[in-house]
């Protein structure tokens, strides 16, 4: 029984851990075109990001998860 649970527990930590992946490559390519935006000055490319960022999810509080992790990077990286 004990090896069934250890199987099904590291399954899921494998899922969780490529959805946290493919999350950091979003809020990378993010980061990534918001800098753009800002450095060419280019309004269209920042309303994509705007929209991308509301695609792809909000917190509790209603607040982008894209954003807040963008940000958090940022910071831990400063």
């Amino acid at each position: 029984m004990d090896k069934h649970l250890s199987s099904q527990f590291d399954a899921e930590l494998s899922g969780i851990s490529t959805r946290v992946l493919e999350m950091g490559g979003m809020v990378e390519s993010q980061v990534a075109q918001a800098m753009l935006a800002l450095t060419q000055f280019d309004g269209e490319i920042a309303d994509q990001v705007i929209r991308t960022d509301a695609d792809l999810g909000l917190d509790d509080h209603g607040n982008s998860v894209a954003t807040a992790t963008a940000l958090t990077a940022c910071l831990l990286s400063c």
